[in-house]
């Protein structure tokens, strides 16, 4: 809870980023309090609606998750668990940033397998493996969020994960040695509905090959973003 709390001390006065008012501790109990807000999560959303979001509603929410992102990475924070949960939604469909339970400012991991903590009943894990880059290293933080937000925004404009459930631990072995050969495909009624630059926007980022897979500046400049930016300049001014 404490590098959490300078994690948001840290992060403060970001837009996209929940802002924390104040922070103290009782005897054993650690209190904080945040910004109100009132939307709920991305992930419950999507849930709870069943709902498949429009190529511009998911452009805007790339553009928010982008500058939350590149704003922690110029901090030094290091985030293990990027996933729709971990975004909420104000009143006004703004994107904010809110959990940091699993951040660090120091160490980020080796691999893949240092992102998790596996119990000896192998059930339990720090984070959320089916919106983990399979091959995350060390040395490129930033191109491992870049796959994490892809997979949220494939998601959001499918309605279903790109590479399948990858919840079990079997599951998540088996995503781990596909990991160079990670395939995803359209189905013939996404392939026919969908966007070439949302289509081109997938095959950049969900790319093995860290020096061909674009970076969170270059998802702002990308046709997809660029293409709805009336859309989530709209929401901007809100």
């Amino acid at each position: 809870m404490e590098t959490e709390i300078g994690i948001l001390k840290k992060l403060k006065g970001h837009p996209n980023i929940v802002t924390l008012h104040y922070s103290t501790q009782v005897d054993n109990c650690m209190y904080i309090a945040l910004g109100f807000v009132s939307g709920g999560d991305l992930y419950t959303l999507i849930e709870s609606q069943k709902k498949i979001y429009q190529e511009d509603r998911a452009a805007a929410i790339a553009w928010d998750m982008s500058r939350a992102l590149n704003f922690c990475q110029k901090n030094g924070v290091k985030l293990r668990d990027i996933k729709p949960h971990n975004f909420i939604i104000d009143s006004e469909g703004k994107l904010l940033l809110s959990d940091f339970g699993l951040s660090s400012t120091s160490k980020y991991a080796k691999n893949a397998r240092e992102y998790f903590f596996w119990h000896n009943t192998r059930q339990m894990m720090n984070c959320t493996p089916a919106y983990i880059d399979p091959l995350v290293d060390e040395g490129m933080v930033e191109k491992a969020a870049l796959w994490s937000v892809g997979v949220m925004l494939f998601e959001l404009v499918c309605g279903r994960l790109p590479f399948g459930n990858v919840g079990t631990a079997g599951q998540f072995e088996q995503y781990l040695r596909n990991a160079g050969d990670a395939v995803y495909e359209f189905t013939e009624h996404e392939a026919h509905r969908l966007g070439q630059h949302f289509k081109d926007f997938c095959a950049k980022i969900f790319v093995a090959d860290y020096n061909l897979r674009m970076s969170l500046n270059e998802l702002c400049k990308s046709e997809f973003v660029q293409e709805h930016k009336d859309y989530w300049e709209l929401v901007e001014e809100r």
